[in-house]
C-alpha cells in the first residue's frame, strides 16, 4: 500500500488492494476522528479525482508486466472502480467534499456510454458478480442529484449482473434438508410444531 501502488499513480498494483485498504481505512479514520489516519487517506483520495479523465473514466489505466506479488493487470477492470465508489461515497458523507458529486456524475456518464459495449464482464467475472454494488452508489447519487440517466445507467448495470439467487435458494434447500436429516425432529409436522411452541414462547416472554 505504498508509493508504488497504482491507485497512488505508482508502477505496484492496479487493481482492488487499494480501494480495499482505504474502504476500511477511510470509515476508521472518521469515526475515531483521528488526523493521522485521515492523513493516510487523503492522498488516495486526492488521486483518485485527479486521475479522471475528460471522458470521466478515472483510475489506473495501463496494465503493465508480471511482478511477482503484484496486481498489474485489469487496470481498466470495472471492479475495482465500484470498491473506489464505495470509498468516495463514504469520503462525501463524511467530509461534504464538493468535488465527488460532479466526480460520480462524470464516471457514471462514462459507464452509460461505455457498458453496452464494453460490458461489466469483459475484464474479469468480478464485476458481472458484484454489480450490485456498482447499482447500490447510483441509486445514492439519483436520491442527490435527481439525474434520470442514472436510472438508464441502473437497468443496465442489473441487466449485466450475474444473478444467482436460484443458486443461492437451492443451496439453501439442500443445506436444509442435510440439517433437518441430523437434527433429533422426527417429522416436518413435528419440526413445525417446534417452530408453534417457540413462537408462543417468544410473544409470552417479557420484552
Amino acid at each position: 500500500m505504498g508509493p508504488r501502488n497504482g491507485w497512488l499513480g505508482g508502477d505496484g498494483d492496479m487493481w482492488e488492494r487499494g480501494p480495499y485498504w482505504i474502504d476500511g481505512l477511510l470509515p476508521l479514520a472518521y469515526i475515531l476522528d483521528n488526523d493521522t489516519l485521515k492523513a493516510k487517506v487523503q492522498p488516495w483520495i486526492e488521486w483518485a479525482l485527479a486521475s479522471q479523465k475528460p471522458n470521466g473514466y478515472f483510475g489506473p489505466d495501463t496494465d503493465l508486466p508480471y511482478e511477482r506479488g503484484l496486481q498489474r493487470d485489469n487496470a481498466q477492470d470495472w471492479w475495482p472502480k465500484m470498491v473506489m465508489l464505495k470509498v468516495m461515497q463514504q469520503y462525501y458523507m463524511a467530509t461534504g467534499d464538493e468535488r465527488v458529486i460532479p466526480f460520480m456524475t462524470n464516471y457514471f456518464r462514462y459507464q452509460l456510454s461505455e457498458l453496452p459495449k464494453t460490458p461489466l464482464g469483459n475484464w474479469t467475472f468480478w464485476a458481472e458478480q458484484r454489480g450490485g454494488d456498482n447499482l447500490l452508489v447510483v441509486y445514492w447519487l439519483y436520491n442527490i442529484t435527481g439525474d434520470t440517466f442514472l436510472l438508464e445507467l441502473g437497468e443496465i448495470l442489473h441487466q449485466q449482473t450475474f444473478i444467482n439467487a436460484g443458486t443461492h435458494i437451492q443451496i439453501e434447500l439442500e443445506l436444509g434438508e442435510i440439517l433437518h436429516q441430523q437434527t433429533l425432529i422426527p417429522s416436518i409436522n413435528e419440526f413445525r410444531k417446534t417452530l408453534e411452541l417457540g413462537e408462543i414462547l417468544h410473544q409470552q416472554t417479557f420484552r
